[in-house]
C-alpha cells in the first residue's frame, strides 16, 4: 500500500532580484526550481546560477553574483608593458613604452566599464626619431616620416658640395638618425685644362718644336756679347794702331796744355 503525502512547502519568492542577473523559475514549492542568468557583459563569479526549493521551504546552494569582467587574454602589445589592477569592473590597466619608443596612439590607461569591456582603444608605442632640429645649412631635406625605417635625404644647394656625412639617413629601432649629419661646402670652381690628346709620334714632333723654339746659339749669349766688347787682342798689327794712336792722343793733349801755359804768361 502506497501512502502519499503533501507536503505543502514554500519558498521564498519575494527578494529573488539579484544585481547584474534575470532569472526564471518553475515556482516556489518543493522541488521548484529558481534559475539565474548574467546580464550581457557580465560573468558569474560565485554562488549557484540554478537552486531548487527544498522540503524545509529553503532554496538549495547560494545567492549567485555575477560581475563585470574585462578580457584579460589578449592584453600583450608590441613595444610595451602593461600591469592591472584586476578585469572586473573599475579596474584599470595602465601600459607604458619600452624605453626607445614613443606613445603614438590610442590610450595607455583602460578601465574595464559596466559591459566587461575596457574603455579607450589599444595604444601603440613606436619608434619616433628627433624631427625638430633637421635643417642643415647650403642644403634642403625631405622624408617619409619620423618612425621606424623612415628616411631622411639631404641635396646640396646648387654651387654647394657634399664634403663630410651621410646624405640619407634612417631613422633606427632606438630612435635614432642612422650615420652623421651631412656637410655641403662652396669650393673653388677653377676651370679645367684642356688637355690635347696626342698619339707617340706627335708628341715628339712637339717637343722637337718646343726645344727648337728654345734653344739659343752660343754667340748670341750675353757672355759671348761682354768677350766681343772687351777681347783681348795681341795682333802686332793691332798693337802698332794702338802705340801710334796713343801718340798723336799725347801730342794733341800736350799742344793745348801749351798753348793756354803761353796765354798765362802773357
Amino acid at each position: 500500500m502506497t501512502v502519499e503525502i503533501d507536503i505543502d512547502v514554500r519558498c521564498e519568492d519575494s527578494n529573488l532580484t539579484i544585481a547584474n542577473m534575470t532569472y526564471s523559475m518553475t515556482g516556489n514549492q518543493f522541488n521548484d526550481t529558481l534559475t539565474y542568468s548574467c546580464f550581457e557583459g557580465f560573468t558569474h563569479t560565485s554562488g549557484d546560477l540554478q537552486r531548487r526549493c527544498d522540503h524545509l521551504g529553503v532554496w538549495t546552494g547560494t545567492r549567485p553574483i555575477c560581475d563585470v569582467r574585462c578580457e584579460d587574454s589578449n592584453l600583450t602589445i608590441a613595444n610595451m608593458t602593461y600591469n592591472m589592477t584586476g578585469n572586473q569592473f573599475n579596474d584599470t590597466l595602465t601600459y607604458s613604452c619600452f624605453e626607445g619608443f614613443t606613445h603614438t596612439f590610442g590610450d595607455l590607461q583602460r578601465r574595464c566599464d559596466h559591459l566587461g569591456v575596457w574603455t579607450g582603444t589599444r595604444p601603440i608605442c613606436d619608434v619616433r626619431c628627433e624631427d625638430s632640429n633637421l635643417t642643415i645649412a647650403n642644403m634642403t631635406y625631405s622624408m617619409t616620416g619620423n618612425q621606424f625605417n623612415d628616411t631622411l635625404t639631404y641635396s646640396c644647394f646648387e654651387g654647394f658640395t657634399h664634403t663630410c656625412g651621410d646624405l640619407q639617413r634612417r631613422c633606427d629601432h632606438l630612435g635614432l638618425w642612422t650615420g652623421t649629419r651631412p656637410i655641403c661646402e662652396k669650393l673653388c670652381s677653377c676651370q679645367q685644362p684642356n688637355y690635347i690628346q696626342l698619339n707617340e709620334m706627335e708628341l715628339g714632333t712637339r717637343l722637337l718644336e718646343i726645344k727648337s723654339s728654345l734653344s739659343v746659339r752660343a754667340n748670341e749669349t750675353s757672355r759671348a756679347r761682354r768677350l766681343k766688347t772687351c777681347a783681348r787682342d795681341d795682333r802686332p798689327s793691332t798693337k802698332a794702331i794702338g802705340f801710334l794712336g796713343g801718340v798723336l792722343i799725347g801730342i794733341f793733349v800736350f799742344l793745348i796744355v801749351a798753348s793756354d801755359i803761353s796765354s798765362l804768361l802773357a
